[in-house]
């Protein structure tokens, strides 16, 4: 996964004094697309944008009065409990000094060609048990409970059947009120000229560093002793700044009084659309159609330099991984990466050579994690480069089992290196290819959602996983939309990487796609009464985003 954003702009900032909401949730890229565009017209209601498959209404779109969109909030609602069984038959657990029966629940899966296979599953106070003696026995997470946010009864979709038909701020906040989880960023704008944003969801209050490790599932103490009020989660309305915003990044500052924790936060995006956003005035929809396809890499640009300035340079080929790297290989691409500008478009050969030098950096700084009998995952890659640059003297900074002596970040730096540019060379070679293009390199594939390759498609596509055009190669960007709250009548337009059918035979399975993966949008006609859908054309003239 590499992010969603969406972000609102008041009026203050555009060019029309109305506000503009922005959202693109990054999923998986597929074929038939994830969403697809609909228009629900009603005695009671109006609404226009995109949906799933089975979902009774829009998920994400507007009305004649307000738009919204969502992000991943990127919450950590799961708890793993260790299960004390009285014995061997595994009927019983140990809860507060106390035997508890536990609850067997047979689920029964039809399987083609195979008849049904009958699985048990065990059920505590605290969820299902995953792992037991018959699965996965010897899984580390044997015997333990699963605590979900998401095994709670919830109402999610009275959320979006009223923000269908919601006409200020206030049907917003109600609306929230429903939803539970997973948890979302909701950001908001109105013709009004509101403008919001909401993480919403069924928060635990938790005790500082609480769900960080394993608990104990025989103390009830050691459960969720309460839920955050929703009035109390994380949001904020018409701040002084003049916009709201959300890509998966932290959400809160310190003064917020409840302990936030996730596995990770995004680090970049965030601060790209808020820099950009802080800087841009008579904003208008073109602009931010370039926001959501900016292929800028600040983690490139906050990176590469040191990686640069620390490499070995008069030892590049004396450490060479592979004996038959061409030294004029080497030279042009350091000189590629010297000269490069930090953005992923299709045609950067910057790009390709950074992307690969990261992939081969990152297992070597961590390669002590890779031990089965430690449970521990990698630093983030913020912290990692934070690391390079504050600490390069670092015990991890250098190659398990190393054979050099003396082997240290600046080896480490100088192999990667070489390694990225064999990899590089290598990929040339194979593809017939003079130069390494950043879209031929990454090979955007939207894959058929039953692997059917005749049914895939392949395009080129810029971005990278912390541009604000989040994408690696078979996820990004699922739906573009660019939605403009004026007055005098809502102008929206949007996209996706895909088409409204299904059916690999029509001509509207992938007549999308070109456009997005170009960066263009079409209008999107939002008609008013039931008798102007007839014969209506709702995907017309395409738009492209400033200076594209």
């Amino acid at each position: 996964m590499v992010g969603s954003n969406n972000w609102a702009v008041s009026g203050s900032k555009t060019a029309t004094g109305s506000p503009i909401l922005c959202n693109d949730p990054h999923l998986n890229t597929t074929l038939p697309s994830i969403w697809y565009a609909i228009h629900l017209n009603g005695p009671d209601v109006n609404v226009m944008g995109v949906s799933l498959p089975g979902a009774p209404g829009v998920i994400i779109g507007f009305t004649d009065s307000v738009a919204w969109g969502i992000t991943n909030a990127q919450r950590d609602l799961v708890d793993w409990y260790r299960i004390t069984f009285k014995d061997k038959q595994c009927n019983q657990y140990l809860l507060d000094g106390k035997w508890k029966d536990v609850t067997k629940r047979v689920e029964k899966i039809n399987v083609r060609d195979h008849g049904t296979f009958t699985d048990t599953v065990s059920y505590t106070k605290w969820g299902p048990i995953p792992f037991d003696n018959n699965f996965r026995p010897h899984d580390g997470l044997r015997d333990y409970a699963f605590r979900w946010i998401a095994h709670d009864p919830s109402l999610e979709l009275l959320t979006f059947y009223r923000l269908n038909r919601a006409k200020n701020y206030n049907d917003y906040m109600r609306a929230l009120d429903y939803f539970s989880s997973p948890a979302q960023n909701f950001a908001f704008a109105s013709v009004s000229g509101d403008i919001a944003i909401r993480v919403q969801g069924k928060f635990p209050v938790r005790r500082k560093d609480e769900g960080k490790f394993l608990l104990d599932g025989s103390k009830s103490s050691d459960g969720w002793q309460a839920f955050i009020p929703f009035d109390q989660n994380v949001m904020s309305k018409n701040p002084s700044r003049g916009f709201v915003s959300s890509a998966n990044q932290y959400p809160a500052d310190d003064s917020y009084p409840y302990y936030i924790t996730a596995t990770s936060y995004e680090a970049y995006r965030n601060r790209r659309i808020n820099d950009v956003l802080t800087k841009l005035s008579e904003i208008t929809v073109r602009d931010m159609m370039s926001l959501q396809n900016d292929n800028y890499n600040l983690k490139a640009s906050e990176s590469l330099p040191v990686f640069l300035q620390s490499i070995d340079r008069s030892g590049l080929l004396q450490n060479s991984p592979d004996t038959a790297l061409n030294t004029e290989a080497v030279k042009e691409a350091y000189a590629i990466l010297k000269s490069w500008d930090y953005v992923n478009n299709k045609d950067s050969e910057g790009a390709a050579y950074y992307e690969a030098w990261w992939d081969h950096l990152m297992p070597m700084l961590w390669d002590e994690l890779n031990n089965k009998d430690l449970d521990l995952i990698r630093p983030t890659t913020y912290n990692t480069i934070r690391l390079i640059k504050e600490y390069p003297r670092l015990d991890f900074f250098s190659i398990a089992r190393d054979t050099v002596q003396g082997g240290n970040l600046q080896d480490m730096l100088t192999r990667s290196f070489l390694a990225a540019v064999a990899s590089v060379e290598q990929w040339k070679k194979e593809n017939k290819k003079s130069k390494v293009r950043w879209a031929d390199y990454k090979d955007t594939y939207i894959q058929h959602l039953a692997r059917i390759e005749a049914l895939s498609a392949h395009v080129q596509h810029g971005g990278s996983r912390n541009s604000v055009n989040a994408s690696s190669r078979t996820h990004g960007p699922s739906w573009r939309m660019v939605v403009s709250l004026e007055k005098s009548g809502i102008k929206a337009y949007g996209v996706y990487p895909g088409g409204q059918s299904g059916n690999p035979g029509s001509v509207h399975y992938m007549d999308m796609l070109e456009h997005w993966s170009n960066g263009k949008y079409f209008n999107l006609s939002f008609p008013h009464r039931p008798d102007d859908m007839k014969d209506h054309v709702y995907f017309s003239t395409e738009l492209n985003p400033k200076n594209k």
